[in-house]
C-alpha cells in the first residue's frame, strides 16, 4: 500500500445571507420597493416526514425525513441541516434514502458531527455522488459535506464533474469534503475529479478534503483530473488532517491529458494527514 503517490501524465452561511437572493419585482404603484427574496435552509430529522414530496423542509419544526428529498428540494446558496440519527436505504421514496444520494451545485450538507449522524448505505452503493455535466461553475457554497459517518459497500463520496466546456466556458469544481467518517468496503472512500471531454477545454478544479477519518479497501482519497486533446487543467488541493487507511492507495493525484492537452496539480497543500 502507497501512502501518498502523484501521477502524471496519464459553509455554513450565516443569517446575513438571508438579506439577498433574486428580488421580487413589485409595483412601485403600491408605493413598496424592490425587497430581497431569502434564501431558505432545510432541515432533516429521523422524526421528520416528507410527507409523499410535498414538504419543502424549510421548517426546523416540520423537517423532513429523508436526506435525499431535502436535497433535491435545495438550491443553490442553501444548506440541508441534518440532525442526529441514522439515516438508511428504503426501497420506497420517502420512506428511507435512495442511494447514492444526489448531491447538488452550491448546496451545503451539515450533518450534527459525525458522533452522532449517521448515514448507511449498506445493501446499496455508493452513499453520496454527484454528477455534474455541461459548462458548469459552482454556486455560492460549492459542493459541500461536513459533520457525517457514513458507511457504504461501493464508495463513501463520490464527485466527478464532466463537461464538454463551451467556446467562452471556463468550468470550474471546487468540492468541500470536512470533518466526515467514512468507511468504503469495495470502493473509494473519497473519490473526487474532473474530466474535461471536448478540445480546447480549460477548467479548474480545487476540491478541500479535511479533517476527515476515512477508511477504504481500495483508496482512501483520490483526487484526479482527466482532459481531451489541447484540453487543460490546474488543480490547488488541500488535503489536510486527514486519518487513512487504505487497502490499495492512501492518497492519491492522478491526471491525464491527450495530446497537447496539459493538466497539472500546482503546488497542492498536503499537511498533517496520517496514512496506514
Amino acid at each position: 500500500m502507497h501512502g501518498l503517490r502523484l501521477l502524471a501524465p496519464t459553509s455554513r452561511w450565516g443569517a446575513a445571507r438571508r438579506a439577498l437572493g433574486a428580488l421580487l419585482a413589485v409595483s412601485l404603484a403600491s408605493g413598496t420597493v424592490l425587497v430581497p427574496e431569502a434564501w431558505a435552509d432545510r432541515w432533516v430529522a429521523t422524526t421528520g416526514d416528507d410527507q409523499s414530496g410535498t414538504n419543502d423542509c424549510t421548517n426546523a419544526g416540520t423537517p423532513c425525513f429523508t436526506i435525499t428529498h431535502a436535497v433535491s428540494q435545495a438550491g443553490p446558496g442553501e444548506t440541508v441541516h441534518v440532525a442526529a440519527g441514522t439515516y438508511q436505504y428504503n426501497a420506497t421514496p420517502y420512506q428511507g434514502e435512495q442511494f447514492p444520494i444526489a448531491l447538488k451545485n452550491g448546496v451545503s450538507l451539515v450533518g450534527a458531527g459525525s458522533a452522532s449522524t449517521t448515514v448507511d448505505a449498506t445493501g446499496s452503493g455508493a452513499a453520496w455522488a454527484f454528477a455534474g455535466a455541461g459548462p458548469h461553475t459552482p454556486g455560492p457554497a460549492g459542493v459541500t459535506l461536513s459533520g457525517f459517518t457514513v458507511t457504504a459497500p461501493g464508495g463513501g463520496v463520490n464527485m466527478v464533474l464532466s463537461t464538454a466546456c463551451g467556446a467562452t466556458t471556463t468550468p470550474s469544481f471546487a468540492p468541500v469534503i470536512q470533518d466526515n467518517a467514512i468507511t468504503a468496503t469495495g470502493g473509494t472512500g473519497v473519490d473526487l475529479g474532473m474530466m474535461l471531454t471536448a478540445a480546447a477545454c480549460t477548467g479548474s478544479f480545487a476540491p478541500v478534503v479535511s479533517g476527515n477519518t476515512v477508511a477504504a479497501d481500495s483508496i482512501g482519497i483520490l483526487l484526479a483530473i482527466v482532459g481531451e486533446s489541447s484540453a487543460s487543467a490546474a488543480g490547488t488541493a488541500d488535503v489536510s488532517g486527514n486519518v487513512v487507511s487504505a487497502g490499495l492507495e492512501g492518497i492519491l493525484f492522478d491526471g491525464g491529458a491527450a495530446s497537447g492537452g496539459s493538466v497539472t496539480f500546482a503546488s497542492p497543500t498536503i499537511r498533517g494527514n496520517t496514512v496506514t
